[in-house]
């Protein structure tokens, strides 16, 4: 949370089952319905969320507390996106529906809570030279530190709340909020992008990426006059969007390898995004000698904001997987893998370098790059 315009905003780390336009009924689940979605538990889910040593993922009781609706949208674009890609859209309501014990409700749309046209095509320039919180660290350089919002020690205590906004179908949001002025960015992990007033919280515009959004959100400058949002999902893909209207500019997959996922906020300088990408999943499918496992490695792409191309593409570990041998099952392993780049990047523009933090290893031989810290080159990638 930070403040700017003497605003202070907060995005909930778990909003389970809650609805900006009320909460919504639980309609029971029948037993037919209940049967298929046990089974299909059973088959996909069991060896995961109903083992006795894996800490990695929530138990079936721990589901229970969650709506199924919540459950559903992790199924269809979020982190669960890759292990349910085996079931139909029927079987993945079937297993919501079982894991929450209850039926999926219909939800009914609601146009309450648009901004009039007014405020929405208001001159976007005059909101970015205003105080602003940028991306996840307000500015390239990750400091986490404002002066020019208002919020002083001495009147925080004064803070009361001016608005809230709920996110629709939402397990989770995570997304720091981006403030330009009057202009408030966020997502949830259903992959609605939202354009909020920053002083009302009414909504400007939604945009729905593909799958879940974690990062925080950050504007900059096309040109002429225009301005861009960037962001990442869940599925790898890094998006640029009209900042004004919402319109999508351009969107490219910057890894193709099914486990791979952006987490970090990517981080916009000079024109090019910078975009990290971390590995869901993966890891934890190690454990299954029918797996050949390991081939994720984490990166980091440089994208020409304006039209979305890519300029260079960095990964962590920079030699490519290769056989390490064969599991007990005599499926083929390799490796080296791993080192995700879970955060967003930071930028030093006086030495142009950028630097990354990376996480450990899925699969040997080890190598220097994991749980490290990475300084590349800001125009070729290459490591300093």
């Amino acid at each position: 949370m930070h403040s700017t315009m003497k605003l202070l905003f907060v995005t909930s780390i778990e909003l389970v089952g809650f609805c900006a336009c009320g909460l919504l009924a639980q309609p029971q689940q029948n037993s037919a319905a209940r049967n298929v979605g046990s089974e299909l538990f059973a088959r996909e889910c069991a060896t995961c969320h109903q083992a006795e040593n894996n800490d990695r993922a929530p138990s079936l009781q721990a589901l229970r507390e969650l709506a199924p609706e919540a459950i559903l949208t992790t199924l269809t674009s979020g982190r669960m996106t890759v292990q349910a890609q085996r079931l139909s859209p029927a079987d993945r309501v079937a297993v919501a529906e079982f894991a929450a014990g209850r039926a999926v409700p219909v939800a009914t749309a609601t146009s309450g809570g648009q901004c009039d046209t007014a405020t929405t095509k208001e001159n976007f320039e005059v909101s970015f030279n205003k105080p602003s919180w940028n991306g996840w660290g307000g500015k390239p350089g990750n400091a986490r530190y404002a002066t020019d919002g208002g919020l002083t020690a001495a009147n925080a205590p004064h803070l009361r709340l001016a608005w809230a906004f709920g996110f629709p179908r939402a397990l989770s949001a995570r997304t720091q909020p981006t403030v330009i002025g009057d202009w408030l960015f966020t997502a949830s992990d259903t992959g609605d992008v939202f354009a909020l007033d920053a002083k009302t919280g009414c909504t400007r515009w939604t945009y729905t990426a593909q799958a879940g959004v974690r990062g925080a959100l950050s504007v900059a400058s096309l040109g002429s006059g225009k301005y861009g949002v960037f962001f990442g999902d869940g599925q790898a893909n890094a998006y640029g969007l009209d900042a004004q209207t919402g319109r999508q500019l351009w969107m490219l997959k910057v890894d193709t390898h099914p486990n791979a996922v952006i987490t970090g906020a990517p981080a916009v300088y000079n024109g090019r995004l910078y975009v990290p990408t971390s590995g869901v999943g993966e890891e934890s499918r190690g454990q299954d000698p029918n797996y050949s496992c390991c081939s994720f490695r984490g990166s980091i792409s440089a994208i020409d904001i304006r039209d979305g191309e890519l300029r260079w593409k960095s990964y962590a570990i920079q030699a490519e997987p290769r056989s390490r041998g064969k599991s007990s099952k005599g499926v083929e392993l390799f490796g080296p893998s791993g080192a995700g780049i879970w955060s967003s990047p930071t930028i030093d523009s006086a030495r142009g370098v950028l630097y990354v933090g990376t996480g450990n290893g899925y699969s040997g031989p080890e190598q220097k790059t994991m749980n490290a810290i990475i300084a590349m080159d800001l125009q070729t990638g290459a490591h300093k």
